[in-house]
């Protein structure tokens, strides 16, 4: 990619014979090349936040897990205390 952009400004520097045509494509090249370089790092941040989500989505469903385990454990010990209440 950095050898197809060198290629392409050298290239526009020989057909340009306007320095200030030449300087305001260089400057379109420069902002390209920082958008991209932008867009590339936020590709990286959207897969970390992906990652992130299946990790907590795990954790979601262990601890909905653990909770329905100690609502089992609860309703086991209401039964008891109401078998013994009711004597």
């Amino acid at each position: 990619m950095e050898e197809e952009r060198g290629t392409i400004q050298e290239e526009r520097g020989t057909m340009w014979t306007d320095k200030s045509e030449f300087t305001t494509i260089m400057k379109f090249d420069q902002s390209i090349i920082a958008g991209e370089d932008k867009i590339k790092a936020m590709d990286v941040e959207i897969e970390d936040i992906k990652a992130q989500i299946l990790l907590l989505e795990e954790r979601v469903r262990k601890v909905q897990q653990e909770k329905s385990q100690l609502e089992d454990g609860c309703s086991k010990c209401k039964e008891k205390k109401s078998g013994i209440v009711s004597r």
